[in-house]
């Protein structure tokens, strides 16, 4: 069946696109996209260091854009191996009284979040995660709802250098367990009650269980009551007295270091962890 064109932008809509822009950046035609994607390809190490100047990326991005080994193909494949990046500093690089983030909840209510705030409360969190001992390639875990207080932990375990992961307050102990028990998390962030479905469930007992069974566990932080939440081994805080404000500071690691850790389902076994590295979390944000 023959293809059929739909939709065509108009002649000032493809003049003034960033796709132009970086195409002509590059040495392309702006209606040449399938010679611009060849290139991409052919040369992806060349493609990807030109995308990090034209997107203004912060960081050191050194000498190599794309170290390869033959004998492992694709996957001894290493960009940007002399790099040095943060991935919160590129986040937060913006300031001021516009608005950064709005949080909602189901019930309709809204909380718009400036960059400065934003950026102070990831300053104080991140100023905590030092003083608790956190440092680069140490993990750092969340069980929390999609609140802002979420997006704080992520951006300040982040500019330590450090890696973050997290689950669904609504997982039972052991879901949690047995994922965020595989990478050892130093500090735990976690809110003993939660609000779902216009009811609020409290979670009080699966956090301490929880928090009392990971190895290594230093600094339990909870968001919200702390309804006399107690491990021991564990230095318990409230998120609003954690960490002291302060300068954002941002410690680069090295482009290719782990940021954040996911996990598959566990439906065939127990879950599998899969790592994002940094640099490549960044440029698929700032593309």
């Amino acid at each position: 069946m023959p293809s059929e064109v739909v939709w065509t932008p108009q002649a000032q809509a493809v003049e003034s696109s960033k796709l132009t822009e970086f195409a002509r950046s590059v040495g392309f035609a702006a209606d040449d996209y399938n010679a611009l994607h060849a290139w991409s390809v052919a040369e992806p190490g060349a493609f990807w260091s030109a995308l990090w100047d034209f997107a203004g990326v912060l960081g050191d991005k050194g000498d190599i854009a794309l170290k390869t080994d033959p004998s492992a193909w694709m996957t001894g494949a290493r960009f940007f191996p002399n790099g040095r990046i943060n991935l919160a500093e590129n986040l937060l690089r913006r300031s001021g009284d516009d608005v950064a983030v709005v949080e909602t909840d189901e019930a309709g209510a809204a909380r718009p979040i400036t960059f400065d705030a934003l950026r102070n409360a990831v300053a104080r969190v991140a100023n905590g995660l030092r003083a608790a001992g956190v440092a680069p390639g140490d993990r750092v875990a969340a069980v929390l709802p999609n609140r802002v207080e979420c997006l704080v932990t992520l951006l300040a375990t982040a500019a330590v250098g450090a890696v973050w992961t997290s689950c669904s307050p609504d997982f039972g102990a052991a879901a949690i367990t047995g994922r965020l028990g595989q990478v050892g998390p130093k500090v735990l962030f976690a809110c003993p009650r939660y609000r779902y479905g216009g009811k609020v469930h409290d979670v009080a007992a699966v956090i301490a269980e929880v928090a009392g069974e990971i190895t290594g566990l230093s600094h339990l932080v909870l968001v919200g009551d702390q309804d006399g939440i107690a491990v021991p081994g564990v230095t318990a805080a409230s998120y609003e007295d954690f960490g002291t404000p302060g300068p954002l500071a941002f410690t680069r690691v090295d482009f290719n270091d782990p940021v954040f850790i996911l996990y598959t389902s566990g439906t065939t076994g127990a879950p599998k962890a899969i790592v994002h590295r940094v640099g490549g979390v960044v440029l698929q944000h700032v593309k």
